[in-house]
């Protein structure tokens, strides 16, 4: 991926919407390959996992009670691609600048103090536990062995994949921490916004 990650900020009106859904994020020099994904992977669930213990719904959902959902991920990795950081959230429309100033504050306080060694144990733990659930039923082994499929890796990584995942240290994650541009993250909303 040779674009350079760039700030800025785009509405999308949408009449009629109950909540302005909001995407942040900026690409990433990052494969399935990469010697730092399993990392990533880890810091995108500390930052934004499905759990409570993620550090933006501990801090957006159940601090401050400005939304339901937020959540961070890393996408676009398939066939080999260069991937993305993705923070996504809805808010109400009518606390929509207020909430986004808070999204924007809990990213950048997670960078300079939420990466720490017991936020990484806890997500880590969080992470293995919810791949094994995830192999009880057969739909969740098919999607498994789907994404082993697209992503190119062995039928064996279904058994080694929590082991990566228990080997990610601190300095691991830090090191991952530095490939993502904090400055120039950009932010798309879509939804019905406030009348100026």
């Amino acid at each position: 991926n040779t674009k350079k990650a760039e700030a800025g900020e785009k509405h999308i009106s949408l009449a009629d919407k109950a909540n302005v859904d909001v995407i942040m994020g900026a690409s990433l020099p990052l494969t399935y390959a990469s010697e730092h994904f399993f990392a990533m992977k880890v810091l995108a669930e500390m930052l934004g996992g499905t759990s409570f213990t993620s550090h933006l719904m501990q801090t957006i959902r159940e601090r401050d009670g400005l939304t339901y959902g937020v959540y961070a991920r890393l996408a676009g990795l398939e066939g080999g691609a260069d991937g993305y950081l993705k923070i996504w959230a809805n808010f109400s429309p009518a606390r929509y600048a207020h909430s986004v100033d808070m999204l924007k504050k809990e990213v950048s306080n997670f960078f300079s103090l939420g990466i720490t060694g017991e936020a990484l144990e806890r997500n880590k733990e969080r992470i293995c536990g919810a791949y094994q659930v995830s192999l009880s039923t057969t739909t969740g082994l098919a999607s498994v062995l789907h994404n082993l499929a697209t992503q190119g890796r062995p039928l064996d990584y279904l058994e080694t994949f929590p082991q990566h995942i228990e080997t990610v240290t601190l300095d691991a994650v830090h090191a991952a921490s530095d490939l993502i541009p904090k400055r120039d993250l950009s932010i798309v909303a879509a939804g019905t916004f406030p009348k100026s």
